[in-house]
Protein backbone atom coordinates (compact mmCIF):
# COMPACT_ATOMS: atom_id res chain seq x y z
CA UNK A 1 0.00 0.00 0.00
CA UNK A 2 1.20 3.37 -0.86
CA UNK A 3 -0.07 6.28 0.98
CA UNK A 4 -0.25 9.42 -0.80
CA UNK A 5 -1.26 11.65 2.22
CA UNK A 6 -2.66 11.45 5.56
CA UNK A 7 -5.12 8.77 4.93
CA UNK A 8 -5.63 8.79 1.31
CA UNK A 9 -4.76 5.24 0.27
CA UNK A 10 -3.41 3.95 -2.78
CA UNK A 11 -3.88 -0.06 -2.64
CA UNK A 12 -2.64 -2.09 -6.06
CA UNK A 13 -3.02 -5.72 -6.77
CA UNK A 14 -2.73 -7.86 -9.62
CA UNK A 15 -4.91 -10.72 -10.59
CA UNK A 16 -4.25 -13.97 -13.65
CA UNK A 17 -7.21 -13.80 -15.87
CA UNK A 18 -8.78 -17.12 -16.56
CA UNK A 19 -11.58 -18.67 -18.19
CA UNK A 20 -13.42 -21.71 -16.94
CA UNK A 21 -14.53 -24.73 -19.09
CA UNK A 22 -18.03 -23.25 -19.89
CA UNK A 23 -16.33 -19.61 -20.78
CA UNK A 24 -16.99 -17.97 -17.76
CA UNK A 25 -13.87 -15.07 -16.54
CA UNK A 26 -11.79 -15.82 -13.22
CA UNK A 27 -9.98 -13.64 -11.24
CA UNK A 28 -6.99 -15.46 -9.26
CA UNK A 29 -4.45 -14.75 -7.13
CA UNK A 30 -1.13 -14.99 -9.04
CA UNK A 31 0.88 -18.24 -7.68
CA UNK A 32 4.39 -17.26 -6.76
CA UNK A 33 3.86 -14.08 -8.82
CA UNK A 34 4.81 -16.64 -12.40
CA UNK A 35 3.17 -15.81 -15.25
CA UNK A 36 4.06 -17.04 -18.32
CA UNK A 37 3.80 -15.41 -22.22
CA UNK A 38 0.05 -15.04 -23.46
CA UNK A 39 -1.32 -14.80 -19.64
CA UNK A 40 -3.36 -11.77 -19.25
CA UNK A 41 -3.01 -9.78 -16.25
CA UNK A 42 -5.83 -7.66 -14.56
CA UNK A 43 -4.04 -4.64 -12.59
CA UNK A 44 -6.80 -3.35 -9.65
CA UNK A 45 -6.09 -0.18 -7.64
CA UNK A 46 -8.31 1.21 -4.67
CA UNK A 47 -8.35 4.70 -4.37
CA UNK A 48 -9.46 5.59 -0.68
CA UNK A 49 -10.05 8.82 1.27
CA UNK A 50 -10.42 8.36 4.89
CA UNK A 51 -9.77 12.13 5.13
CA UNK A 52 -12.86 14.52 6.84
CA UNK A 53 -12.73 16.81 3.92
CA UNK A 54 -12.33 16.00 0.06
CA UNK A 55 -9.55 15.66 -2.24
CA UNK A 56 -9.76 19.01 -3.96
CA UNK A 57 -7.39 16.87 -7.30
CA UNK A 58 -5.89 13.35 -7.62
CA UNK A 59 -4.16 11.07 -9.85
CA UNK A 60 -4.16 7.26 -10.33
CA UNK A 61 -1.08 5.72 -12.56
CA UNK A 62 -0.86 2.61 -13.36
CA UNK A 63 2.36 1.29 -15.07
CA UNK A 64 2.34 -1.19 -18.16
CA UNK A 65 5.25 -3.76 -17.20
CA UNK A 66 7.98 -4.20 -19.12
CA UNK A 67 7.09 -7.88 -21.38
CA UNK A 68 3.47 -7.06 -21.40
CA UNK A 69 1.23 -5.08 -23.66
CA UNK A 70 -1.83 -3.10 -22.52
CA UNK A 71 -5.36 -4.52 -24.00
CA UNK A 72 -7.02 -1.56 -25.36
CA UNK A 73 -10.62 -0.47 -24.23
CA UNK A 74 -10.18 -2.47 -20.87
CA UNK A 75 -8.98 0.54 -18.39
CA UNK A 76 -12.28 0.93 -16.13
CA UNK A 77 -12.53 4.26 -14.10
CA UNK A 78 -14.13 4.01 -10.51
CA UNK A 79 -14.72 7.94 -10.27
CA UNK A 80 -15.58 10.38 -13.30
CA UNK A 81 -12.19 11.15 -14.74
CA UNK A 82 -9.89 11.94 -17.76
CA UNK A 83 -8.31 8.53 -18.96
CA UNK A 84 -4.83 9.47 -20.51
CA UNK A 85 -1.91 7.45 -21.65
CA UNK A 86 1.64 8.00 -21.77
CA UNK A 87 3.48 6.88 -24.90
CA UNK A 88 7.82 7.08 -24.97
CA UNK A 89 7.52 8.27 -28.48
CA UNK A 90 5.68 11.50 -27.80
CA UNK A 91 6.66 11.99 -24.05
CA UNK A 92 3.64 13.45 -23.06
CA UNK A 93 0.71 12.31 -21.09
CA UNK A 94 -2.63 12.47 -23.40
CA UNK A 95 -5.91 11.18 -23.94
CA UNK A 96 -6.29 8.71 -26.47
CA UNK A 97 -6.31 7.57 -29.59
CA UNK A 98 -2.67 8.66 -29.46
CA UNK A 99 -1.08 10.03 -33.16
CA UNK A 100 2.09 10.03 -34.42
CA UNK A 101 2.66 11.82 -37.86
CA UNK A 102 5.08 9.89 -40.28
CA UNK A 103 6.74 10.93 -43.55
CA UNK A 104 5.94 9.55 -46.86
CA UNK A 105 8.09 8.80 -49.46
CA UNK A 106 6.88 11.69 -51.62
CA UNK A 107 7.36 14.49 -48.68
CA UNK A 108 3.44 14.24 -47.36
CA UNK A 109 3.05 13.89 -43.37
CA UNK A 110 0.85 10.99 -42.42
CA UNK A 111 -1.20 11.17 -38.95
CA UNK A 112 -0.84 7.26 -37.67
CA UNK A 113 -2.92 6.16 -34.84
CA UNK A 114 -0.08 4.87 -32.24
CA UNK A 115 -0.82 0.80 -31.10
CA UNK A 116 -2.29 0.66 -27.10
CA UNK A 117 0.77 -1.78 -27.47
CA UNK A 118 3.00 1.10 -27.71
CA UNK A 119 1.74 2.62 -24.16
CA UNK A 120 4.02 2.26 -21.05
CA UNK A 121 1.71 3.85 -18.73
CA UNK A 122 -1.83 4.94 -17.78
CA UNK A 123 -3.47 7.41 -15.58
CA UNK A 124 -6.60 9.01 -14.37
CA UNK A 125 -6.93 12.53 -13.74
CA UNK A 126 -9.80 12.94 -11.33
CA UNK A 127 -12.37 15.60 -12.75
CA UNK A 128 -14.09 16.28 -9.22
CA UNK A 129 -13.19 16.76 -5.78
CA UNK A 130 -13.04 12.93 -4.50
CA UNK A 131 -15.76 13.44 -1.57
CA UNK A 132 -14.42 11.99 2.34
CA UNK A 133 -15.27 8.46 3.30
CA UNK A 134 -15.25 7.29 -0.55
CA UNK A 135 -13.64 4.54 -2.31
CA UNK A 136 -12.99 4.02 -6.20
CA UNK A 137 -11.55 1.18 -8.07
CA UNK A 138 -9.44 1.36 -11.20
CA UNK A 139 -9.03 -0.87 -13.81
CA UNK A 140 -6.84 -2.21 -16.82
CA UNK A 141 -5.59 -5.21 -18.36
CA UNK A 142 -2.42 -6.25 -19.64
CA UNK A 143 -0.72 -9.16 -22.15
CA UNK A 144 2.29 -10.78 -21.16
CA UNK A 145 4.30 -11.10 -24.43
Amino acid sequence: MVALAQSVNLHGEVFAVYRSDDGQEELRELQDGLVAPGDTLEFQFTYSNELDEAVESAVVVGPIPEYTVYQGGTAEEGTPSEFQVYVPEIAEWTSPPVFRKKTQEDGSVERQEIPPSEYSSLRWVFLDQFPSGEEAIFTYRVKVK
